[in-house]
């Protein structure tokens, strides 16, 4: 768990059965990620920092390699919501913020 506000957690990425991430780290789990109500997803989305945020996307992008059938499209639609919160955050730059954070993160 991470502590994001105090009193406020949140599972980010958990390893779990759900495909494969690389031979020599778990795969990602989709659990955390798509198992809360897309309502309550949305409300996470616009109260979190940048890099709260970023961090969601590049987890949604590695589950996605990962996942299959219903869970691929469950996942791609939070993309596309985590898209349009970055988007409205930065008008006019799409994902610039999101490529540019993610070039700066060594372990990624």
């Amino acid at each position: 768990m991470i502590a994001l506000l105090p009193g406020l957690s949140m599972e980010l990425s958990i390893r779990s059965e759900v495909g494969q991430a690389s031979s020599k780290e778990a795969p990602v789990s989709t659990k955390p990620l798509t198992s809360e109500p897309v309502e309550d997803f949305v409300s996470r989305l616009e109260a979190m920092t940048d890099d709260e945020l970023f961090v969601i996307m590049n987890d949604l992008e590695k589950a996605s390699e990962a996942a299959k059938g219903g869970a691929a499209e469950e996942i791609l639609a939070r993309i596309a919501l985590t898209e349009s919160e970055i988007e409205r955050r930065y008008p006019g730059r799409l994902l610039a913020p999101y490529r540019d954070w993610k070039q700066r993160q060594p372990l990624l």
